[in-house]
């Protein structure tokens, strides 16, 4: 299964310097009982200012994958 989506994000009254526009594309694929989730994120424009919050872009993902598996390990299906 795919998931895309595009995303533009940006710091309240500072929106030419930090913009992120991004496209993401989440990929779930099954590995016998288990299923490997691949996150990809392109960044199509970067403000001046938001180099930082783009370092962090793969954190976050990384903090939301653990988040799911945490959360899915809770579930009985």
């Amino acid at each position: 299964m795919r998931l895309a989506y595009t995303a533009i994000a940006w710091t309240e009254g500072q929106k030419d310097e930090t913009q992120i526009d991004q496209s993401t594309e989440v990929i779930f694929t099954s590995e016998g009982s288990k299923t490997r989730v691949r996150v990809r994120a392109a960044i199509h424009r970067l403000g001046p200012k938001a180099g930082m919050a783009a370092e962090g872009m793969r954190y976050g993902f990384t903090q939301q994958q653990e988040k799911l598996a945490l959360y899915l390990g809770q579930k009985s299906f």
